[in-house]
């Protein structure tokens, strides 16, 4: 049986293979991709009781993204991950 990645693991080829590697993205855009992320993570840590480095991609779905918040992860961010 196949285990899926984690979150961060995921997060991490986001960075290193598509952005850099295959994108060729900028360093602003990277850094740009970078804060949304920490936002993203500063939000999630306190909703989900979990640290970031034990959250999974299934834990950011409807129910998280619909609860109120200053901050909230973009749908396009998320298909973007489910994508690689």
């Amino acid at each position: 049986m196949k285990t899926r990645p984690n979150f961060s693991a995921l997060l991490q080829a986001c960075f290193t293979e598509r952005l850099m590697a295959q994108c060729n993205a900028s360093p602003h855009t990277i850094a740009s991709y970078r804060d949304t992320f920490r936002l993203l993570l500063e939000y999630a840590q306190p909703q989900l009781h979990k640290s970031p480095s034990t959250l999974a991609l299934e834990d950011l779905d409807a129910p998280f993204k619909g609860r109120p918040a200053r901050y909230r992860p973009d749908d396009q961010l998320l298909a973007f991950l489910q994508g690689l």
